[in-house]
């Protein structure tokens, strides 16, 4: 059988280690509009002929920006990939069957989810309904491989960490 290429076991460590504040910052920032300011360039604003509505910022100017969404953003897609895709301690067929039944079923329940949302929220909601979207994939896939190795456990001793 052809190797699954997955991360060593160690970063499912780092995942937790990510993903647990990730997702404080991001509750913090959505309920109690907590930000971390950050000094970064900023974007020359574009119109749609193409055309600059104001001067391209040199190397050098700054501007004040919100960076916590982008953090949060960041520890909770790297948290949970580490956390998803680390390798267990015992990685055999078995176990490769199950995280693709797991993987293909997330993205199943992801793209119903989705199409159900296209259909039935309109507006600004939609926006966000998006940005959720980004993180279902890998949460689906971990509860449904969890449940998977739990369920096949008490028929096989392979499943076990």
């Amino acid at each position: 059988m052809q190797s699954i290429y997955l991360f060593p076991h160690k970063l499912k460590r780092i995942g937790w280690v990510l993903l647990i504040p990730g997702l404080i910052l991001g509750i913090l920032n959505l309920y109690f509009h907590i930000e971390i300011p950050l000094n970064m360039p900023p974007h020359a604003d574009i119109d749609f002929l193409g055309i600059h509505i104001h001067h391209k910022p040199s190397l050098f100017e700054f501007t004040d920006g919100n960076f916590t969404n982008e953090l949060a953003g960041l520890l909770l897609m790297c948290g949970l990939m580490f956390i998803a895709f680390s390798r267990r301690k015992l990685e055999d067929e078995f176990i490769a069957y199950i995280r693709l039944n797991a993987l293909l079923w997330a993205v199943y329940a992801n793209s119903v989810a989705l199409v159900l949302c296209i259909v039935l929220i309109y507006g600004g909601d939609f926006f966000s309904v998006l940005i959720y979207n980004m993180y279902t994939i890998p949460v689906i896939f971990l509860l449904r491989f969890q449940y998977l190795l739990h369920k096949a456990s008490g028929t096989n001793n392979t499943a076990s960490e």
